[in-house]
């Protein structure tokens, strides 16, 4: 899992879980108090490997293979609880800088 980028604290699983699961909110390192954010392509990974099942349920009616018949939503929703509970360990944080903080290094 990925640590603070100011103070090296590990983020816990929980604050991940929460992040990704409520709108990509920031995460505040509990060490320095410093704002990590959710990197764009976590959030694109993240989202296809969410949807990937789903579409591939809905499309079936194009193909003839019906690989788990009427268990189709019972395997979604495993898939769901699979990708979450993985996801905190892929997933990118960064902090960003502040306009003041940039200006003041010019």
């Amino acid at each position: 899992m990925q640590k603070c980028q100011k103070c090296s604290k590990e983020f816990t699983w929980k604050s991940i879980i929460k992040s990704l699961l409520f709108s990509y909110k920031p995460i505040k390192c509990s060490g320095c108090n410093s704002q990590h954010y959710v990197n764009f392509m976590t959030r694109i990974v993240y989202d296809c490997f969410l949807l990937a099942p789903c579409i591939l349920v809905l499309t079936k009616w194009f193909n003839f293979y019906n690989i788990f018949g009427k268990y189709d939503l019972l395997v979604y929703l495993f898939w769901i609880v699979l990708v979450t509970c993985i996801g905190p360990f892929f997933a990118r944080y960064h902090m960003e800088e502040t306009k003041e903080k940039a200006k003041t290094e010019w």
